[in-house]
């Protein structure tokens, strides 16, 4: 009987895993740059929402003049999977939109490969981003960590 219960506690706790990965992974992250001799920085955020083994969401980005905003900003779609702790994402970041714009939805290129793809991993509360292909722009850099704002 209690080599049962053990199983069944085991089977529990695996299928629990999963769900506890996406519940630390939901929501929105963001970065700031390092404030330049100009006082500008740039600010970077993702909104991530996991469905399964799948996530979506949007990247926003901004730049910020003495910490205060100044545009709208631009944001693009992504789409992606979960693997425990880490999300293997793709992304188009020529296909900004006004920062503003909601209900995005990325759509993978017909017959080609994604313009740009990132392995994220949760580490200690904080995320981890690593651009593996492509690039987000000019004077990002390909690996920072993201703090959770929601």
């Amino acid at each position: 009987m209690k080599k049962r219960i053990f199983i069944l506690l085991i089977c529990v706790m695996c299928l629990a895993l999963p769900a506890a990965a996406q519940k630390g992974l939901s929501g929105s992250w963001t970065w700031t740059s390092r404030m330049d001799k100009n006082k500008m920085q740039t600010y970077f955020s993702i909104d991530i929402k996991p469905k399964g083994k799948t996530v979506s969401g949007t990247l926003f980005f901004n730049e910020l003049e003495n910490g205060d905003t100044q545009s709208d900003g631009a944001v693009t779609p992504f789409a992606g999977t979960i693997n425990g702790e880490t999300l293997l994402i793709e992304f188009d970041p020529k296909a900004l939109d006004p920062g503003y714009t909601e209900n995005l939805r990325y759509k993978k290129p017909k017959g080609k490969l994604p313009a740009a793809t990132a392995t994220l991993k949760l580490k200690n509360g904080k995320l981890e981003w690593t651009q593996t292909k492509g690039s987000l722009g000019e004077g990002m850099p390909k690996t920072f960590v993201l703090s959770r704002s929601k």
